[in-house]
C-alpha cells in the first residue's frame, strides 16, 4: 500500500467517522434558524405589546385627568350644595316668622273685628 492508498483510506476513515457529527452539526444549524425564527416572531409581538401598553398608558392618563376634574367638580358641587343647605335653612326660618307674624295679623284682625262689632252694636 503506497502513501496515496494510505490517505485515501484515512481519508474515508475520516469522512465515515465525520458523517454524524456533521449531520448533528446540520440539525442543529436547522434548530437555530428555527429558534432565530421564533425569536424574530417574540420580537414583533413584543414591539406590538409595547404599542398596546403605550396606548393604555396615554389612556390611563386621560382618565387620571379626567378623574382629577372630576373631583375638583364634586368639591364644588358640594360647597355649592352646602351654601344652598343653608340659604334653605335661613329661608325655612324666614318662614316660619313670616307664619307666625301672619298667625299674630290674624289675632290683631279678629280683635279689630270684634273691637268694630262692639262699636257697631252701641
Amino acid at each position: 500500500m503506497d502513501n496515496k492508498e494510505l490517505f485515501k483510506a484515512i481519508s474515508d476513515m475520516m469522512d465515515s467517522k465525520l458523517e454524524p457529527v456533521v449531520n448533528e452539526i446540520q440539525g442543529l444549524k436547522g434548530e437555530v434558524a428555527g429558534i432565530k425564527g421564533e425569536v424574530q416572531e417574540l420580537r414583533g409581538e413584543v414591539a406590538g405589546i409595547k404599542v398596546e401598553i403605550q396606548g393604555i398608558k396615554e389612556t390611563q392618563k386621560e382618565h387620571g385627568q379626567i378623574l382629577r376634574a372630576l373631583d375638583e367638580r364634586t368639591r364644588i358641587t358640594s360647597a355649592e350644595v352646602e351654601a344652598i343647605k343653608h340659604d334653605v335653612a335661613e329661608i325655612k326660618g324666614d318662614v316660619q316668622r313670616l307664619r307666625k307674624d301672619l298667625s299674630n295679623v290674624e289675632i290683631v284682625t279678629a280683635t279689630n273685628w270684634a273691637d268694630l262689632a262692639r262699636l257697631k252694636a252701641k
